[in-house]
């Protein structure tokens, strides 16, 4: 597991301290394992890790919807551009895998910002770099490149329907709200 930092500022004799990439990451993802052991009525993350570890789907969906949830309070956190946060369904549908494994799973999220900018985006590969090496490391899957796929709206797209900002109003495939400013 990587080591984290919690970086300490000093403005105007008021001290704040800011969490790095891997800090965040390592939150998010003890959210999404202690959802997962809560919601199944485990006794510790060591079981939740287990039945993650066994392939268990109903573990896997808490997981991420605790993932992704504790990624939205993070992200919210650390960038007030964030406004709210949604999961989303992307994957392939059992029939479409019927002849093949299907690939590892990605937790889909829409971010909704005001506005993109330069460091929202370097947030988003800070984090998405520090929890695939956690998750590989706890899961043992050295292969694993990506954990998240994070999409992010801005005002503009959501009012004009553009690309994943048409989701926030789809009738037939709407997003599930995580988290709201």
């Amino acid at each position: 597991m990587t080591d984290t930092l919690t970086v300490t500022y000093s403005m105007a004799g008021v001290q704040f301290m800011l969490p790095d990439a891997g800090t965040a990451a390592d939150a998010a993802l003890q959210e999404g394992l202690a959802y997962c052991a809560e919601r199944m009525r485990l006794t510790s993350v060591e079981a939740a890790i287990e039945q993650l570890h066994q392939g268990n789907r109903l573990a896997r969906s808490y997981f991420e919807y605790g993932l992704a949830k504790g990624l939205a309070e993070q992200l919210g956190g650390l960038d007030d551009e964030v406004q709210a946060a949604y999961i989303y369904d992307a994957d392939a549908t059992a029939e479409d895998v019927i002849f093949g494994e299907a690939a590892p799973t990605l937790v889909h999220v829409i971010v909704h910002a005001r506005r993109k900018t330069n460091a929202l985006g370097s947030l988003l590969t800070a984090l998405d770099r520090e929890m695939v090496s956690s998750y590989a490391e706890r899961m043992h899957c050295p292969d694993l490149m990506h954990l998240v796929d994070i999409q992010v709206v801005d005002d503009e797209e959501i009012a004009n329907k553009i690309g994943y900002g048409a989701l926030l109003t789809s009738l037939h495939h709407r997003p599930l709200p995580i988290w709201k400013r």
